[in-house]
């Protein structure tokens, strides 16, 4: 005889709600509260079933694909799955941790992901984005409680750090030596300050429009001194970061490095400048590559480069993951691809296939922030799925906080 113990464990690994499993059951809620309070137990035919979700969740965490765990080097997650950074702008005007935030990636790590990257982390006041900061030591103690309260639903986490040179106006051919230095310095300090707040590790954002970004494009990066030219001197700076990090940080750390697999601009970075950069940059130290696309700001927010950042209904699901897939082919280390995925069926797919080490989901864990157990336990038709209009995207571009629209369903 199933133990009320079981059925709760079931429907809470189920990711669903007390009246959603009830629905799904097949009774009424009232009848499930009493057999999780063991006051009565389920009759035959509805205890085979629990026993059968519960197999079926098991099965998925023994499969080879994104719910098998995962190590990289002394990081341990428990399935393949990434929630990847995501501007939400619910953060307040300072940088600092607001109770929307933290509801907020509490929901997407009681979801089920095995890490979580939270949204680019300003390392410099001057040149902040729309979104966290840790630039000085009390922004690290309030990130802390986040990093904990992520922790405690049993997700690991990365922070990334980035800047906005860009919204200077200005790029890196621009720049002194003097305020290269400076920028390196803020991003060492940054991520020293994410392992002080006791993140499982810190993530590089060199991709899209982003200050990494800039001295890693071949076509924003015009300086003619040893951070700029072929690819191995564009690295540079972030080989510089990388390497005094951990001359100021021996712990154990993981540090990786978010890069475009294309720019979809005239002039940027291709896919084999890219594969170049992500071996130099595994030679640098980087512990793992995520790879995105586009979002280069030369054409402007419409441009085609910003729609293969963010793919729409109108592209093919994983419409970037070849991007991935032959970065992967050239370096050792773990590789994670992203853009619009939105199962993880197809996140399976891909990891067996040996396109990806890891897969990120992030518009699709928006939209119903339990995806990833719903799934795994086959409540798939439970899933509220997202349909890719972009609308929380737009309300970012239009300083909104992001919202999605099926939400409204609730």
């Amino acid at each position: 005889m199933i133990t009320n113990e079981q059925i709760m464990w079931t429907r809470k690994s189920s990711g669903l709600t007390m009246s959603q499993f009830a629905r799904w059951l097949g009774v009424d809620v009232q009848r499930l509260m009493n057999w999780e309070a063991g006051m009565h137990s389920p009759p035959a035919d509805v205890e085979a079933r629990i026993r059968k979700i519960a197999e079926t969740i098991a099965d998925a965490e023994r499969s080879v694909g994104c719910f098998r765990p995962f190590e990289m080097r002394h990081m341990k997650l428990r399935n393949r799955l990434v929630f990847p950074p995501m501007v939400t702008r619910y953060a307040d005007k300072v940088g600092l941790v607001t109770p929307r935030i933290m509801k907020h990636y509490q929901a997407v790590a009681r979801g089920g992901v095995g890490l979580v990257v939270l949204e680019a982390t300003s390392v410099r006041m001057q040149s902040k984005l729309a979104g966290l900061g840790i630039w000085d030591d009390a922004q690290a103690r309030v990130l802390k409680s986040l990093v904990d309260a992520i922790h405690a639903e049993g997700a690991a986490v990365a922070i990334q750090v980035a800047d906005g040179l860009r919204f200077t106006g200005r790029r890196p051919a621009d720049l002194s030596e003097e305020e290269v230095e400076e920028i390196i310095g803020a991003f060492v300090a940054g991520t020293i300050r994410a392992f002080q707040a006791e993140a499982d590790a810190v993530e590089l954002h060199g991709a899209h429009s982003y200050t990494l970004a800039d001295f890693l494009s071949r076509r924003a990066n015009l300086r003619k001194d040893h951070y700029g030219g072929p690819p191995e001197h564009r690295v540079e700076i972030v080989r510089q970061i990388i390497g005094r990090v951990r001359e100021q940080w021996p712990h154990p750390n993981i540090i990786g490095v978010r890069i475009n697999g294309e720019d979809f601009v005239a002039g940027g970075n291709t896919l084999r400048d890219s594969c170049a950069i992500a071996a130099e940059l595994e030679e640098a130290g980087a512990d793992y590559i995520h790879v995105s696309a586009g979002a280069r700001h030369e054409d402007g927010v419409n441009s085609y480069s910003m729609s293969r950042c963010e793919p729409n209904a109108g592209f093919a699901d994983a419409t970037n993951i070849h991007f991935a897939q032959e970065v992967k082919q050239v370096v050792g280390i773990p590789v994670i691809g992203v853009g619009k995925i939105p199962t993880t069926g197809l996140a399976t797919r891909l990891i067996e296939e040996g396109k990806c080490d890891l897969v990120g989901m992030g518009r699709a864990i928006l939209a119903d922030y339990d995806l990833p157990r719903k799934e795994k336990a086959g409540a798939g038709d439970q899933v509220r799925r997202c349909i890719y209009c972009n609308k929380c995207l737009e309300a970012i571009w239009q300083e909104r906080p992001a919202e999605c629209v099926l939400w409204e369903e609730e």
